[in-house]
């Protein structure tokens, strides 16, 4: 259970999908990928700088990711009262990023269906919004 909690003051930091050609090891096809950028940076240096300005008492951090071990071992030195959760996407775990945070959760394939919004939103005067039918 991952809990209640009020989330003030939410900044969610948009990184960037790179596009990438890569070469099937089966068929030997030229295909196009996405891979994300500088997110794990992006979220070390956001966690210590709202650490150094105060701005949270407990953060909570959606990675599976161990390249975010040093941020936290760092917050957690310099800031020992901070709390630090990690909530895993599913089927993602990392035991190192366990053994560092205060407290961790999975985040199940329920919680995501959950958390949707409807297929179909109405905003009135004629306006919807409507799931696009490959994200069903």
């Amino acid at each position: 259970m991952l809990g209640h909690y009020v989330l003030l003051g939410v900044k969610p930091v948009i990184s960037e999908f790179k596009r990438k050609s890569r070469k099937c090891k089966v068929c030997n096809k030229i295909y196009n990928a996405y891979e994300e950028k500088q997110t794990d940076v992006q979220i070390a240096i956001n966690l210590f700088k709202e650490s150094i300005n105060d701005s949270y008492d407990k953060a909570m951090i959606v990675t599976g990711d161990s390249d975010l071990i040093p941020a936290i071992e760092t917050v957690k030195e310099k800031f020992p009262m901070k709390e630090i959760k990690v909530l895993f996407p599913p089927l993602r775990v990392s035991i190192s990023l366990k053994q560092v945070a205060d407290s961790y959760a999975k985040i199940r394939p329920s919680h995501l269906i959950a958390s949707q919004f409807p297929d179909e939103i109405d905003l009135g005067d004629d306006v919807k919004i409507v799931k696009p039918q490959e994200w069903v």
